[in-house]
């Protein structure tokens, strides 16, 4: 099992990259918009 992690180890850090990259790219969007009106949206508030 360990072997098979390591093998799938890259392909599953490749994605972690996209997605934290994803991550910083909607953050500095939201703090750009306004922080608040988007947590709203996180917890389903609709103004």
């Amino acid at each position: 099992m360990l072997a098979e992690i390591d093998s799938k180890s890259t392909f599953y850090e490749d994605k972690l990259s996209v997605k934290a990259d994803t991550w910083f790219y909607t953050v500095s969007a939201v703090n750009s918009e306004g922080v608040e009106s988007n947590r709203s949206d996180e917890v389903g508030i609709n103004y």
